[in-house]
C-alpha cells in the first residue's frame, strides 16, 4: 500500500510520467552524491558530452538514465553502442524544442505554472487550498527532485504545449483514412510456415580435430588472444586511509553533542491494513457495496478472525496483500490524513472501524508505536567515527594522490616502495585482458580508459573511480594480442563450427524444399510430408499479431495480406534462418463494425501524425540549431561512456 498512497506519492508519479512525457529522460535525472564532493572539484567535473542553446547533458544524466532502464531490464550493456547515441539524441531533442520554444519568446507565467500543477495534481490541494511548502518539499524529495528543480521543468512543459499548440494545430484525420486503417486493422491472414531452425540439425554434428583447426584458419579474425597487462597500482582508499586515523572518547562524544540534531527521529508508526477499493469517482451504488464488503471484513475480524489472513483474501492493495497488509513504519505526512490520523490514534495491536480515503475503505491494525527521539551515542559511534575520518581526509586525499603519481612518474619501477612510504595502497595485476577487474579496485571504466592510453612503463595521471577511490598506475608489461591457437579457444571453436554447419544444414533443407516443391507443382504440405518437415499452421492473425511457434506476424511483413492467397514462398529469410511458407487463407474486416471503433481510430490516426509531425519537427530544428552553431555533440565522449558499458557487459 505505500507505494499506492503514501501522500499519493504514485498518484503524483503517475501524473507526472504523464505530464512531462517530453521531458521524461529529465525528470528521472538526480543528483549522485559524491564522497567528498567539495575536495575532488578540480579537473574531475561532471563531463559534459552536449550542449543545446547553454543547456548541458552530462554523463551523469546519461548514466542515471541507463540505470533505470538497467532497473527495467530495458538496457543491454552488449547493445550499448547504439543505444546510449539514442539516449543522448533524446535529451539533444527535448532541449532544441526547448531552445526553440524561447527563441518565439514563448513564456510561462507564474499564475500559468501554479494552475498548471493544481490541475494535474489535485493531491496537492486539499478542498482548493494548497497543502503547504513543507508537504510539496516532501512529495518532491520522494522523487530525487526539488522545488525549483520541478517548477523548472512545470514551466518547460507549459512552452513546449504552447510550441506544440504553434506547430501541431491543424492535424485533419478524413473518413477515407478511417476507412482504410479500419480495414487494414481488420484484416486477418492465416499461412503455412515451415521453420530451418538450426538449433533442430546440431545433433549428429560431431567435428574432428583437424575439422577444428581448418576451421580456426578460415575464421581467425574472429579469434584472438587480446593484448594482456601488467600493472602497478598505488591506491588511495579512503576506507584504508581512515583506518589509522585515531579518535578518542572525548572527540567521539563532542561530535556526537554537536550532530545530535542529525539523528533525531520523529514519531512513527507501523500499521497492517486490508483496503476495499472505492474510488472518488466511483458511482454511489458502487460505494455502497464496497463499504458493505469492508464492514463485513471488519466484522470478521472483530469475531476473532486473522488479520493478516483476512488481508491475504480480501485486500484490493496488491502492493502488500500477499504481506498480511503490512505497511512497515511510517512517519507523518507520509499517508494520506485521514488514514494518518486513524493509525496514530490506535493503540499498539488495535483494531479500527472503517477508514474512508480516496482510495476506499480501510481496516487499519496498529503494529507498532515509537515515539520521537533522538539515538543514542551507541546507536551512531559507528557511522560518527567513519564520517569525522572521511572529512579529515577530504583534504589529504588530493595530495597524497597528486604526489603518489608525481613520485610514481619520476620512478616507474617504484610503486610499491612509494606506495608504502606513504601509507597507502599497493596492488599489482598480472595479465589483464580489456575489462577485466583491478585488485582492490575492481572493474573500472575509468581506470581502464587511462591504462589504454599508456605506451610501456607510462604513469597515468590521478584517476577517481566510480566509489571515489584515487588511482595512480603505471604499464610495467604488455604482452600483445595475438591469433588465438585451437589450446586456447577450443571450445569457442567447437561451437562455432557446430554453428555453422548447422546453418549450412537449415539452408540446404530449405534449398532441398524448393527444388521438390516445384518438382510437386507447388503442392506445399505434400511437400513437406514427402520431406518429413512440419508445417506449421498460423491459424488467422493481424498484422501486429503472433504466430504460435514462430514469432511476430511482422516476420513476414505485408506479403500475407496482400499477395494472391495460394501463393508459395519456398526460402524467406528472418535474420540468418530460413522459412518455408504458404498463404492459405485470408478474411477482410467486417466493415459492418467501423462505427463502434471510429472515434477510436481517429484518435489513434491523430496521435499518429502528431507523432510523426513531432518528430519532422523535432529533427528540423535539431538540424537548424546544429546549422547555426547552438547545439555541440561530443561523440568521442559518447563512444567512450558506451564502450564503459559493454566493457561490463
Amino acid at each position: 500500500m505505500l507505494d499506492l498512497f503514501r501522500s499519493r506519492d504514485t498518484t503524483m508519479r503517475y501524473v507526472l510520467i504523464v505530464l512531462l512525457s517530453l521531458v521524461a529522460l529529465s525528470m528521472v535525472i538526480t543528483l549522485i552524491p559524491t564522497f567528498g564532493s567539495g575536495m575532488m572539484s578540480s579537473g574531475r567535473q561532471d563531463e559534459v558530452i552536449a550542449d543545446v542553446c547553454g543547456d548541458q547533458v552530462t554523463r551523469r544524466m546519461v548514466a542515471q538514465v541507463i540505470q533505470q532502464q538497467m532497473r527495467d531490464r530495458q538496457f543491454a550493456p552488449a547493445m550499448a553502442e547504439f543505444m546510449i547515441p539514442q539516449i543522448v539524441n533524446q535529451f539533444v531533442g527535448e532541449l532544441a524544442t526547448s531552445c526553440a520554444a524561447r527563441e518565439l519568446k514563448l513564456s510561462a507565467s507564474d499564475s500559468e505554472a501554479a494552475q498548471y500543477i493544481q490541475r494535474t495534481m489535485p493531491m496537492l490541494f486539499q478542498d482548493g487550498q494548497f497543502v503547504g511548502a513543507e508537504v510539496y518539499q516532501s512529495y518532491l524529495a520522494n522523487m530525487n527532485t526539488t522545488i525549483p528543480e520541478f517548477e523548472k521543468r512545470i514551466r518547460q512543459q507549459i512552452l513546449l504545449e504552447k510550441l506544440q499548440r504553434v506547430a501541431f494545430d491543424g492535424i485533419v484525420v478524413t473518413p477515407k483514412e478511417v476507412e482504410a486503417e479500419f480495414a487494414k486493422k481488420g484484416q486477418k491472414a492465416r499461412i503455412d510456415v515451415i521453420k530451418y531452425d538450426a538449433q533442430d540439425y546440431k545433433k549428429g554434428i560431431n567435428p574432428t580435430r583437424a575439422d577444428l583447426e581448418k576451421y580456426l584458419k578460415e575464421s581467425q579474425a574472429q579469434f584472438q588472444v587480446p593484448a594482456k597487462n601488467t600493472v602497478a597500482l598505488i591506491v588511495v582508499d579512503a576506507d584504508k586511509l581512515g583506518e589509522n586515523i585515531p579518535v578518542s572518547e572525548a572527540q567521539v562524544n563532542q561530535l556526537y553533542d554537536q550532530n545530535k540534531e542529525r539523528y533525531r527521529q520523529e514519531e512513527k508508526v507501523r500499521a497492517s491494513h486490508i483496503l476495499i477499493k472505492a474510488q472518488e469517482t466511483a458511482s454511489k451504488e458502487d460505494k455502497a457495496k464496497a463499504k458493505a464488503k469492508a464492514e463485513e471484513v471488519l466484522a470478521k475480524l472483530k469475531a476473532g478472525a486473522d488479520f493478516a489472513d483476512m488481508a491475504k483474501k480480501n485486500s484490493e492493495d496488491s502492493s502488500n496483500a500477499s504481506k498480511g497488509g503490512d505497511l512497515d513504519w511510517f512517519e507523518r505526512n507520509r499517508m494520506v490524513k485521514p488514514f494518518e490520523d486513524a493509525a496514530y490514534k490506535l493503540k499498539q495491536g488495535e483494531l479500527s472501524g472503517l477508514v474512508e480515503t480516496v482510495f476506499g475503505y480501510h481496516i487499519i491494525k496498529s503494529t507498532g508505536k515509537q515515539e520521537a527521539r533522538i539515538k543514542p551515542l551507541a546507536e551512531v559511534k559507528d557511522e560518527l567515527v567513519s564520517d569525522f575520518r572521511k572529512q579529515q581526509l577530504f583534504d589529504r586525499m588530493p595530495g597524497l594522490a597528486d604526489q603518489a603519481q608525481a613520485e610514481l612518474a619520476r620512478a616507474p619501477g617504484q610503486a610499491q616502495a612509494i606506495a608504502a612510504k606513504l601509507g597507502l595502497v599497493y596492488a599489482k595485476a598480472e595479465k589483464l585482458a580489456p575489462g577485466d577487474p583491478y585488485p582492490v579496485v575492481g572493474s573500472s571504466s575509468e581506470l581502464g580508459a587511462a591504462i589504454a592510453s599508456l605506451q610501456k612503463g607510462g604513469v597515468t595521471p590521478v584517476v577517481q573511480t566510480s566509489d571515489n577511490k584515487l588511482i595512480a598506475a603505471v604499464l610495467e608489461d604488455v604482452l600483445p594480442a595475438r591469433p588465438a591457437e585451437l589450446a586456447d579457444v577450443e571450445a569457442k571453436v567447437r561451437d562455432g563450427y557446430i554453428a555453422k554447419a548447422a546453418t549450412q544444414a537449415a539452408d540446404q533443407a530449405a534449398k532441398t524444399f524448393e527444388a521438390r516443391l516445384q518438382a510437386n507443382g507447388g503442392d506445399f504440405r505434400k511437400t513437406a510430408a514427402e520431406l518429413n518437415l512440419k508445417v506449421i499452421d498460423s491459424g488467422d492473425f493481424e498484422r501486429g499479431g503472433q504466430i504460435k511457434d514462430v514469432g511476430p506476424a511482422g516476420y513476414f511483413g505485408e506479403q500475407p495480406f496482400i499477395n494472391p492467397v495460394g501463393t508459395n514462398v519456398a526460402i524467406f529469410r528472418v535474420g540468418p534462418m530460413p522459412y518455408s511458407w504458404r498463404i492459405a487463407s485470408r478474411t477482410q474486416a467486417d466493415m459492418s463494425k467501423l462505427e463502434a471503433e471510429r472515434e477510436l481510430l481517429v484518435g489513434s490516426l491523430r496521435e499518429k501524425k502528431l507523432r510523426e509531425r513531432r518528430e519532422m519537427f523535432e529533427e528540423g530544428v535539431v538540424s537548424h540549431l546544429k546549422s547555426s552553431g547552438k547545439i555541440t555533440v561530443k561523440e568521442d565522449q559518447i563512444k567512450r561512456l558506451a564502450q564503459s558499458y559493454q566493457n561490463r557487459g
